[in-house]
């Protein structure tokens, strides 16, 4: 018999006020925390690349979306940053060494008609240039898909409607092109797609200077 993840609560401050089951928490709406790992890396022409998870379980309202490489909640026994690193080897097979994660910021947001109604998303960017060729398609996604960053951000603005991809699926069919589109967006909120577009411009600062500009986050 399994029993229920317990998560972490918080105050509205980030105060933690002790543990409580995933479900009571969804019920209840308290704060908690989520952990997001992303991957962006140069390429040999000077542009940028992003990597992104196509989200795939059935139960998913968002199934088909992009997203963060890897993420998902923190359990009470765990930093977020444990959580980051936990995420990263279930959804990306991979094993994240010290110093490979940098911290990017804390977003706190309430999406009151969601699960998760309160919540503090801690993200990290993964300093490995991660490609297609080194990530892993486990039981936890469908799949990834590498776009250009630049084209990536032009699309959430609603600028071009769709942006070329190289492609990574369950099938076997191995890498392929395709593309990311409006359609792989067109579920999320305001808040979701701001995210996105603190993300890029969190990790274009630090793959221009190798460091974090703490005012992204704010």
């Amino acid at each position: 018999m399994s029993t229920e993840e317990m998560l972490a609560v918080f105050d509205r401050q980030g105060q933690r006020l002790g543990l409580k089951p995933r479900s009571a928490v969804h019920r209840d709406g308290d704060w908690h925390m989520l952990a997001f790992v992303w991957a962006a890396r140069r390429r040999d022409d000077g542009s940028a690349a992003l990597l992104l998870q196509v989200r795939g379980r059935p139960t998913d309202r968002f199934r088909g979306h992009v997203d963060a490489p890897a993420g998902g909640h923190v359990p009470g026994a765990e930093s977020h940053f444990e959580g980051a690193v936990r995420e990263a080897s279930e959804e990306m097979g991979l094993a994240l060494g010290p110093g490979e994660l940098t911290y990017l910021g804390r977003r706190q947001i309430e999406s009151l008609p969601m699960d998760c109604k309160r919540t503090f998303q801690h993200h990290y960017l993964c300093r490995r240039p991660l490609t297609l060729e080194d990530v892993r398609v486990t039981e936890e996604v469908t799949g990834f898909v590498e776009v250009d960053l630049a084209d990536f951000s032009a699309l959430i603005d609603r600028k071009v409607e769709k942006a070329r991809a190289r492609v990574l699926t369950k099938d076997g069919g191995g890498i392929r092109p395709g593309v990311v589109t409006a359609e792989n967006l067109a579920l999320y909120s305001a808040e979701v797609l701001q995210t996105f577009r603190l993300v890029i411009r969190a990790s274009l600062h630090v793959l221009e200077t190798g460091g974090v500009d703490p005012g992204v986050f704010g």
